[in-house]
């Protein structure tokens, strides 16, 4: 059982990238990370793409563990595009595709139990537990679809968290407007932890106005329901 992490990042800090690549450690057994802005993303004044690229390989080497990291200075057409890029090139080496961004990193992982669910189930979709730090009062455990087997296709579709499977199924989405498939619980054996202050200034502005360009634009906007 192979898991492979997918990481698609832009303008992200190095110290967060390193950090990233490094949790994987144990966990997972390669890093498929993809570098670039999408349309619509305004651009970061002093984005260093080539030096978050080695930041990235910097952590992935001292967890022992091999990357494919790519980044390009052309613009995707959207940022469903990108991931649904970065998808197909992570399920070509493993079994299951563990999704993280850049801003976040594993806390805790019990590798052995994970597999081991992983390769009794059925379910195509599993979650692991988030929270968000700095630690708050807002700050409680929440489950994330994170995780998708590899030989259904899993691609992204509708919207950059829009996880569907190639025969239509929807393993990830949302639920008020598509209907997804079962998933396997592992909260108990994975936590991860979203650094809400990681990014910088720039990025954030950046981040603010593509969320109201993309409102505007009605951008990855969820149908009315969707019927697989």
């Amino acid at each position: 059982m192979l898991i492979v992490a997918a990481l698609a990042w832009y303008a992200e800090t190095a110290e967060s990238l390193e950090r990233c690549a490094r949790s994987l450690g144990g966990f997972c057994d390669t890093l498929v990370a993809i570098g670039g802005r999408w349309d619509g993303f305004p651009a970061v004044d002093g984005d260093d793409p080539a030096a978050q690229a080695r930041a990235i390989e910097r952590g992935a080497d001292e967890a022992g563990i091999f990357c494919d990291v790519t980044w390009t200075a052309e613009t995707f057409a959207s940022q469903v595009e990108k991931r649904a890029e970065l998808m197909a090139a992570a399920r070509s080496v493993g079994d299951f595709v563990f999704v993280i961004d850049g801003d976040e990193y594993i806390v805790d992982a019990h590798t052995d139990e994970v597999i081991g669910l992983l390769e009794r189930t059925e379910a195509d979709a599993a979650q692991v537990a988030g929270i968000r730090v700095p630690l708050s009062a807002s700050s409680a455990r929440r489950p994330w679809r994170r995780m998708y087997r590899s030989s259904t296709g899993v691609t992204v579709e509708t919207a950059h968290n829009g996880y569907r499977a190639a025969d239509g199924r929807w393993l990830y989405g949302d639920p008020a407007h598509v209907t997804l498939e079962p998933v396997l619980d592992l909260s108990a054996h994975v936590l991860i932890a979203h650094d809400i202050a990681a990014r910088s200034g720039e990025r954030k502005i950046a981040r603010k106005s593509y969320l109201r360009d993309r409102r505007d634009r009605q951008t990855e906007r969820w149908p009315e329901r969707v019927v697989a």
